[in-house]
């Protein structure tokens, strides 16, 4: 019960079949991807086999064992309908469903069938680690959700950081000039001013908001297509002179606003970086992400690690939040991202392990 892993119950449970059953061939399914995968076996059946095979729906009685949660007891494996290796050295089985987490096999090559007693305490055994794996479950479900609630405080923090310093600033400086304004009648370029800096509290205030929500896990995904999301961000990011080119589709699941966003801020940042007449590039990787390209003047390679700092920013004009949402989105679809440098010299982010579309 003090085990922390699915594995290390598993471990602490082979144990117990050798040492307190004393019953020396077993080993540890758990079910992953529509297969049972062997987690945890004993000295002796690694000893016996040079390899312990993925386990396949229709192909073995241990299938049948998990999807009914009923245990078995065979006396002879050879009679059984259903055997994956029919050249197994294993004469007799009991098999043990693990609740919705697999089974516990354990084996003879002796002959002849495993007495009740060793059958009840397999059972019993089986069922410990039943509620040993349910409670390591839950437990992590736990430390997961503690982990999003402290990333979630980590966003609150910020968000109230820049509010009441950053935004501070913008605001004195359109209080400081309307005033001169005010007593200098017809002084137009202090209004200027005022509108410079109330448009970059605009700024601030739209990222912040799209910010605050990016580290968001993500619940429903659907296909998207590289060369659609990407025209569409082209179309409602302020892109200015600069030219789009998207080389590959490519196809892969998420959320296709909050990808939509993320173009935006890279088409928004080459341009702010590469000058109004740069050329940006989209294609797909792998088929399970995607890169965007530009032939501006690139990021210096020891900046590459800051650059998805919030508040970090180069331009003048910029607010430092940008390439922060963008790495908050890929971090929401579990997927990575990286800065490269382009092929004409500028740079290239490489967005990677997207879910794939079949």
């Amino acid at each position: 019960m003090s085990a922390e892993t699915p594995e290390e119950v598993a471990q602490r449970g082979i144990q117990a079949v050798s040492n307190i059953l004393g019953l020396p061939i077993s080993t540890v399914f758990f079910e992953q991807e529509g297969t049972l995968e062997p987690v945890e076996s004993s000295e002796t059946a690694n000893e016996l086999f040079d390899e312990i095979s993925t386990l396949k729906p229709g192909e073995s009685a241990a299938w049948q064992a998990y999807k009914s949660g009923q245990p078995m007891r065979v006396a002879d494996i050879t009679q059984l309908e259903t055997i994956q290796n029919p050249q197994t050295p294993i004469t007799a089985e009991m098999i043990i469903p693990l609740s919705e987490y697999g089974v516990l096999i354990i084996g003879d090559t002796e002959g002849g069938e495993f007495d009740d007693e060793d059958y009840t305490l397999a059972q019993i055994l089986g069922d410990n680690i039943s509620t040993s794996l349910e409670r390591v479950d839950r437990e992590q479900r736990l430390r997961a959700r503690e982990q999003e609630l402290s990333e979630q405080n980590d966003r609150l923090e910020m968000f109230t950081s820049v509010v009441s310093h950053d935004l501070r600033n913008p605001l004195s400086v359109a209080e400081g000039y309307t005033e001169l304004a005010q007593q200098e009648a017809g002084e137009l370029k202090a209004l200027e001013k005022v509108e410079q800096a109330l448009k970059r509290m605009d700024s601030l205030i739209d990222e912040l908001l799209t910010l605050a929500q990016q580290g968001e896990s993500i619940d429903e995904k659907e296909p998207i297509s590289v060369e659609r999301v990407a025209a569409e961000a082209w179309e409602t990011a302020e892109t200015k002179q600069a030219t789009l080119n998207i080389t590959e589709d490519g196809r892969f699941g998420g959320d296709r606003n909050r990808i939509q966003q993320l173009l935006e801020n890279l088409f928004r940042n080459a341009v702010e970086h590469g000058g109004e007449s740069v050329t940006v590039t989209v294609g797909a990787i792998d088929g399970n992400g995607f890169y965007v390209e530009d032939d501006g003047s690139g990021i210096p390679e020891d900046k590459r690690d800051d650059i998805f700092e919030h508040g970090y920013t180069t331009s003048e004009d910029g607010t430092g939040f940008g390439l922060t949402i963008v790495d908050k989105i890929a971090e929401a679809h579990n997927g990575t991202i990286s800065v490269l440098e382009g092929r004409n010299g500028g740079a290239r982010f490489e967005i990677r392990e997207l879910d794939t579309v079949v």
